[in-house]
């Protein structure tokens, strides 16, 4: 089983839901988790992608960037449900105000805060979207390898090398 430490603000419970502390000045260990392959860090939430391909989330939930269809805080780590059933997730990606998933079929999902266009899903979207939610392209099937998002942008690479 693999081990997470943690440090930092802890404000939103995003880094240590065990702790009232809100600075962690040295790395403490974050227990109660499945074993975990990637964890990935927004101002005040964070993202846990598991060994058997689910995602976490725990933190502050506003803009809903956590993916449970609100936007309600979380001290303790939830499992995502619109990822689990076999979904299977190969990626994360977490910022300030959205969150980003591929699955292993390269499908990419966003979520959290719509504003700037971040979440790739078009003019119609609303201010705030609380769950994951495909990102097409209405034109050809689009299958993502790897994701990344900063502050009011969002990237994702496709399969066949294009940006």
């Amino acid at each position: 089983m693999s081990q997470v430490w943690v440090w930092g603000l802890n404000s939103y419970s995003q880094l240590n839901p065990e702790s009232t502390e809100t600075t962690q000045n040295i790395p403490r260990h974050l227990k109660r988790l499945p074993s975990v392959k990637k964890v990935s860090c927004g101002a005040t939430h964070t993202l846990f992608l598991t060994n058997e391909c689910e995602v976490y989330s725990v933190g502050s939930g506003g803009f809903g960037k956590l993916g449970h269809g609100d936007f309600v805080d979380l001290s303790v780590p939830r499992l995502i449900k619109a990822f689990s059933g076999g979904v299977g997730i190969a990626d994360i990606a977490a910022t300030n105000a959205h969150s980003m998933a591929i699955d292993q079929r390269g499908r990419l999902y966003t979520w959290g805060c719509a504003f700037f266009g971040r979440l790739g899903l078009g003019r119609e979207a609303r201010a705030h979207v609380p769950t994951p939610t495909e990102v097409k392209n209405r034109y050809i099937e689009i299958k993502y390898s790897l994701i990344g998002c900063g502050g009011n942008s969002s990237i994702a690479v496709a399969q066949n090398g294009a940006v």
